[in-house]
C-alpha cells in the first residue's frame, strides 16, 4: 500500500471504507464511484470534507469519469484539504488504542457522572 500511494496523486475507487481510509491517511484526493449504499455513505462524507468527488454508478459514463478525475487531479484546494486532513488523522492515531478509546468515551462518562445524560 505504501508503494501504491507514494507514487500516486489521487485514488479512484468504489468508495469502500478501506480504500477511503488509505487515501485519507495518505493525504490523497479521491474520486469514488460507489456500488452500494455503504460505499455511497462513506464517499459522501469524504466529499463533504472536500477531499473526494462522487459519481453515482448509474450516471458514470466515460466522459463524466474522465472529467471528474481530471478536475480532481488539478484541484489544488482538494489536494491541500487532503493533506491537512491526513495530518489531523495521523496526529489522532499517534495515541495507543486505550487512549483513543478513553478520549472517545470521556465526554459521555463525564455527562453521566454530572447527571447531564
Amino acid at each position: 500500500v505504501a508503494e501504491m500511494v507514494r507514487g500516486s496523486r489521487l485514488l479512484l475507487h468504489a468508495g469502500q471504507h478501506g480504500m477511503l481510509s488509505v487515501g485519507l491517511l495518505a493525504g490523497l484526493p479521491q474520486v469514488a464511484v460507489p456500488q452500494n449504499l455503504e460505499q455511497l455513505f462513506h464517499a459522501q462524507r469524504a466529499e463533504a470534507a472536500g477531499v473526494a468527488r462522487v459519481i453515482i454508478a448509474r450516471e458514470c459514463v466515460e466522459e463524466r469519469l474522465v472529467a471528474a478525475v481530471s478536475a480532481m487531479y488539478d484541484d489544488a484546494v482538494a489536494h491541500d484539504a487532503a493533506r491537512r486532513l491526513a495530518l489531523s488523522l495521523r496526529s489522532e492515531m499517534d495515541a495507543s488504542p486505550r487512549e483513543l478509546l478513553a478520549r472517545a468515551v470521556r465526554p459521555l462518562c463525564e455527562a453521566v457522572l454530572s447527571g447531564r445524560a
